[in-house]
C-alpha cells in the first residue's frame, strides 16, 4: 500500500523507464546492425536528457500531491483547528490576518477546513515553482508551512549518504533540469547508467519523504495517511 501521491509517482516513473528502455533498445540495434561496432550517435541521448527532466518534474508533482493529501487528511480526521500542529495554526492565523478581522469568523464550525484547503492553494501559488524550484530548502519550507512538519530533510538519509549530501544531490538534479530545459544540450553526454542511478535516487527520496509524512499524520490525527 502507499499514498495516492506515491501511486501517481510510480505511474510517472514507468513512463521514464520506457524512455530509458527505448534508448537502450536503439543502442543495441545500432551495434548489432553495424559491422564496425558503431555506437549510438551522441544526439540520441535526448531520450536520457528528457528522462532527467521528467524525473525532477515527477518529484515536484509528488511533493504537491503528498502535501495536498496531508491537508485533506487533517480536514477529514481532526475535529477542531486546535488539534492542528502549532506551526500550522500560526500559519492559518497569518493567512487570515491578511484578509481582515472579519475573516476569523471563517474558522467557526467546519469553516477552518475550507480555510485550510484555501491556504494550501495560495501556498502553491506563491512558492514560485519553476525550473529551479523544487530544491531541498523550498521543499522543506513548503512542507513545514503546509503540514507543520518542520524539517522533512532530516529523514533523507539513504544510500550511505547523510541528509545533507542528499539535499545537495537533489539541488544538483534540479539545477540540471534547468540547464537541459533552457539549453536542450549539455557539455557532456548523459550516460544511461547515470539515469538509472537518478531513478533509484528519486525513488528512495520519495519513499523516505512519504514515510515521514505518514508518521507525522498518524501522530497528529491517530490515523495513517494510507492503510
Amino acid at each position: 500500500m502507499g499514498s495516492q501521491a506515491r501511486k501517481s509517482f510510480d505511474k510517472n516513473i514507468a513512463d521514464i523507464d520506457l524512455l530509458v528502455d527505448m534508448y537502450e533498445a536503439a543502442h543495441e540495434l545500432i551495434e548489432i546492425q553495424s559491422e564496425s561496432g558503431e555506437k549510438l550517435p551522441a544526439g540520441y541521448d535526448v531520450a536520457l536528457r528528457s528522462a532527467l527532466v521528467l524525473l525532477v518534474t515527477c518529484w515536484e508533482a509528488y511533493i504537491e500531491d503528498i502535501v495536498s493529501e496531508g491537508v485533506e487528511h487533517f480536514a477529514n480526521h481532526l475535529s477542531s483547528p486546535h488539534d492542528l500542529p502549532q506551526s500550522l495554526r500560526k500559519s492559518l492565523l497569518r493567512h487570515l490576518s491578511q484578509k481582515g478581522q472579519d475573516a476569523y469568523w471563517d474558522l467557526s464550525g467546519d469553516g477552518w477546513k475550507t480555510v485550510l484547503k484555501s491556504q494550501l492553494k495560495e501556498l502553491k501559488g506563491k512558492r514560485d515553482f519553476n525550473f529551479n524550484s523544487p530544491v531541498s530548502s523550498k521543499t522543506k519550507d513548503f512542507i513545514a508551512e503546509a503540514l507543520g512538519l518542520e524539517d522533512i530533510t532530516i529523514c533523507w538519509k539513504f544510500e550511505n549518504r547523510e541528509p545533507e549530501a542528499n539535499c545537495e544531490l537533489l539541488d544538483k538534479f534540479v539545477k540540471l533540469r534547468g540547464q537541459i530545459a533552457h539549453r536542450a544540450k549539455l557539455p557532456k553526454k548523459v550516460e544511461v547508467d547515470a539515469v538509472h542511478g537518478s531513478i533509484s535516487f528519486f525513488k528512495a527520496l520519495v519513499g523516505k519523504t512519504g514515510g515521514r509524512v505518514n508518521t507525522h499524520m498518524k501522530e497528529i490525527t491517530g490515523k495513517s495517511l494510507w492503510e
